[in-house]
């Protein structure tokens, strides 16, 4: 029997070690970082090796700042449950919370919605004092 036995080329370990890293780096930078390891769940058993899991949030969501920031007319109505329009009419009333107003966009500061709130409880308190009077 007649074998031939192929010569194939080895590339130098650098070339492969530089190949390998480039991948990762790529990989890295596709799915938002690196991936978090995870240590082993039986340290008895040497064939369960580390496991990766998918990469995780690199903050908390911010909450809004009571003290600063603002929040469109959107969500100034889901927060107290108004319709739209009921804005658009207390504003045409002047009863509406101080706007700030950025380019075209209406923005209503939490400070702002604070003081409408004490506004129209002292409202109701007098409306239903008038009332009982």
């Amino acid at each position: 029997m007649n074998t031939k036995v192929r010569e194939t080329q080895v590339p130098e370990l650098s070339t492969l070690i530089a190949g390998v890293r480039k991948a990762s780096a790529a990989g890295a930078k596709s799915n938002n970082g690196p991936r978090t390891r995870v240590a082993q769940q039986n340290e008895s058993d040497p064939n369960e090796g580390e496991a990766h899991v998918a990469p995780q949030p690199r903050a908390p969501p911010l909450n809004p700042d009571p003290e600063h920031g603002a929040m469109t007319m959107t969500e100034f109505c889901e927060r107290y449950k108004i319709d739209r329009g009921t804005l658009y009419h207390m504003r045409r009333e002047g009863i509406a919370p101080d706007v700030v107003l950025i380019g075209r966009k209406v923005l209503i500061t939490y400070a702002a919605a604070r003081e409408w709130e004490r506004r129209m409880v002292g409202r109701t308190r007098e409306a239903t004092a008038d009332a009982n009077a």
